[in-house]
Formats: C-alpha cells, structure tokens, sequence
C-alpha cells in the first residue's frame, strides 16, 4: 500500500507529539528505577519509561491513522523479535 502525502504528514505528528508528550517531560527527572537494561548480551543496551510511553502513544496514534498497518516498534521487538518478520511482508507496517 503506497502511504498518501496526509498519511506520512500525521505520522510525523504522531512522533513529534511523542517527543513532547511522552519523552520531554519524563527523561530529564528519570529515576535509577526508571531505566533497566534491554538485554542480558548488552548491557550498555537501557530503556526507559520515556521509551515504554513513547512508543506506546506512537502505536495507539498510527493505529488510529492507519489501522490496517502492523506497528514494529524498538521495545516491542525487543520483547518479541519475531515482530521482525512483518517487515517485507506486511502491505503496511510503521
């Protein structure tokens, strides 16, 4: 499915709207609580509250823009790699 000039421009909101909702406000109070490590192979590999929220707004928004679309975001593919594989044979995935 070819994404229309509306579709790439709400998208881009949608993360510009994640950025100042969701990451700005959080990220410089973080609490050591707040942040743990992504995986056991890399340590130096953290997450964060911010990165939960973020991407938690990012995919109810662009669900409501493009509910056809399957969401491959960085922290849900960490849980579920397998998410990967919607690449190349979704018709849409953000």
């Amino acid at each position: 499915m070819q994404l229309s000039q509306k579709n790439i421009d709400d998208i881009i909101e949608v993360v510009r709207l994640a950025g100042s909702k969701e990451i700005l406000p959080i990220f410089p109070n973080l609490l050591p609580e707040q942040i743990s490590k992504k995986s056991k192979q890399n340590p130096r590999d953290l997450v964060t509250i911010a990165d939960h929220a973020a991407e938690k707004f990012i995919q109810t928004e662009i669900g409501k823009i493009l509910p056809q679309a399957h969401l491959v975001g960085e922290e849900s593919v960490a849980e579920n790699p397998k998410l990967l594989d919607l690449i190349g044979t979704s018709d849409v995935c953000v």
